[in-house]
């Protein structure tokens, strides 16, 4: 691709694809996870993540965490395909190899590839529940799995970032991941929200940068990125601290921790 620094994509990625999430479809600690282990184009991933979401029903419907990997793929919303040149934008990121595909939730455009994790938690909207309170729930989930790795995510709003929100994750004041929320009904006619997060693992933030950059350039907006606001996994442990960690298996770990505690707790009272 023309113009995007940094080493081949697959060169990068090949030693990471093993590690970063298990094959799973299975209940733990009264969560249903879903796990899929493939790298598909990202409009597979959000049909599956559609698909989760119609699959609640019932009185009590229990909550889903889905995790998947997709290729490459910049994710805007609505707002954005009425930039002045978002069409031209989007042919000019198609011949690079990045396609721009169209989100349901909100925020600025967001880059993915096979080096970031999708965590998607899919649940019924309880009354009262507000964007906040799912946003916190997620990444307090997400800094809990961090710490297992020796990695401290603060959440805030980063600089120069790409998609800038008050729940980023970020480490050492850099962006790790990113989060999003889209609130509807479902086919069984449940009020569902998804909150997700895109979590960085081993993308180069250069390569997210010049993709988002070229992006809002091509489109006509003044929006810009920069590198420097952004990290990965491997860049904040490094590549020995970080390759062995499933980051599947360690937000299931907790979920499975946690239950087990709520029941120790509940026998105790």
């Amino acid at each position: 691709m023309d113009g995007l620094p940094g080493e081949p994509e697959a060169a990068r990625l090949a030693d990471w694809n093993d590690d970063i999430i298990e094959p799973a479809v299975s209940i733990k600690a009264g969560w249903r996870i879903v796990s899929v282990p493939g790298i598909d184009p990202v409009e597979i991933g959000l049909a599956r993540q559609q698909a989760v979401a119609d699959q609640l029903a019932g009185p009590l419907p229990a909550p889903a965490l889905m995790f998947w990997r997709c290729r490459r793929a910049l994710l805007v919303s609505r707002s954005e395909t009425r930039l002045p040149h978002f069409s031209d934008a989007v042919v000019e990121l198609q011949t690079a190899g990045w396609p721009v595909v169209l989100r349901k939730s909100g925020g600025g455009a967001c880059p993915v590839g096979p080096g970031t994790v999708q965590v998607s938690l899919i649940e019924p909207a309880a009354p009262g529940a507000t964007m906040n309170d799912k946003y916190a729930a997620l990444a307090a989930l997400l800094q809990a799995a961090l710490r297992r790795c020796q990695i401290v995510g603060l959440t805030g709003s980063v600089a120069g970032a790409y998609c800038p929100g008050h729940y980023d994750l970020a480490v050492a004041g850099k962006k790790l991941a990113g989060m999003s929320q889209h609130w509807f009904r479902n086919r069984a006619g449940i009020h569902c929200v998804v909150t997700a997060a895109s979590i960085n693992i081993a993308q180069a933030p250069d390569e997210f940068a010049w993709v988002v950059n070229q992006f809002y350039g091509c489109a006509g907006s003044p929006l810009r990125c920069r590198a420097a606001a952004l990290t990965n996994l491997r860049l904040c442990g490094g590549a020995t601290a970080v390759r062995g960690m499933n980051f599947a298996a360690a937000v299931i770990d907790l979920l499975r921790s946690s239950n087990a505690e709520a029941r120790g707790a509940s026998r105790r009272n």
